[in-house]
């Protein structure tokens, strides 16, 4: 689609994007080319104690990033279809839409996908966000480096939440199949997944930690000790 574009065109593209206060090419590329050379100087690193023990990880992007993710996030992220599972991080959804899904279930079991953000790499970002079918290749490695810190989906930038849900989309897919043929309700928030109706538990869980290494991500393990299998009707 892309091959064809001169360098004159493609300077008009990336400047009819706004994603900085200038029309000026030049500046706009100096701008952009100048934060995605120097990442480093441009997120703050903030360590959040968890209440239940361990560390988080926040990086806040420089003013000047996270208005540049702002607009990315609303001019070219935010048009984009989402899985219908995928309460998080958009307009018109929430925890309380995620949650009311799964009441009066009789079986309700949540799994946690481990290390979420982490294992989000650039690859996956730009296969599902900018990739060439979208944009020209320089540019969809432009808007994926302005999108992405050290390899992975950094949490407190205003992009990464959509973002997730976009590069979760084709798993939810997949998941909510699933599901319907076995009548089984399925929402995700974030990295929390949650499952109910009457069904094999010990199968659905083989199924999505299945799904889940072949899509690059891992079960995480903690809630073992939250559900047991037989008090909450395994078959």
């Amino acid at each position: 689609m892309w091959k064809y574009l001169t360098d004159e065109k493609y300077d008009t593209f990336l400047s009819s994007l706004n994603l900085v206060n200038t029309t000026n090419v030049k500046k706009i590329k100096k701008i952009l080319y100048n934060i995605t050379n120097n990442l480093d100087a441009n997120y703050s690193e903030i360590i959040i104690y968890k209440k239940h023990g361990g560390i988080r990880f926040l990086y806040e992007p420089s003013k000047i990033l996270k208005s540049i993710q702002k607009r990315i996030l609303k001019k070219m992220l935010e048009e984009r279809k989402l899985s219908n599972s995928a309460c998080a991080y958009r307009k018109n959804y929430g925890i309380l839409r995620n949650v009311s899904s799964h009441v009066g279930k009789n079986v309700v079991l949540k799994l946690d996908i481990k290390n979420f953000f982490d294992n989000i790499s650039f690859k996956m970002v730009y296969d599902e966000c900018f990739n060439e079918t979208l944009y020209p290749k320089k540019l969809g490695m432009l808007l994926t480096n302005l999108c992405v810190y050290n390899n992975k989906l950094p949490q407190g930038a205003p992009t990464s939440g959509y973002i997730s849900n976009l590069v979760m989309r084709s798993f939810d897919i997949r998941v909510e199949n699933y599901c319907i043929k076995n009548n089984i309700t399925y929402t995700r928030y974030s990295d929390d997944m949650s499952f109910s109706s009457d069904f094999n538990v010990r199968a659905l869980i083989n199924f999505i930690v299945a799904l889940l290494r072949e899509s690059g991500f891992f079960f995480k393990q903690k809630q073992n000790k939250d559900y047991n299998p037989k008090k909450i009707g395994n078959k």
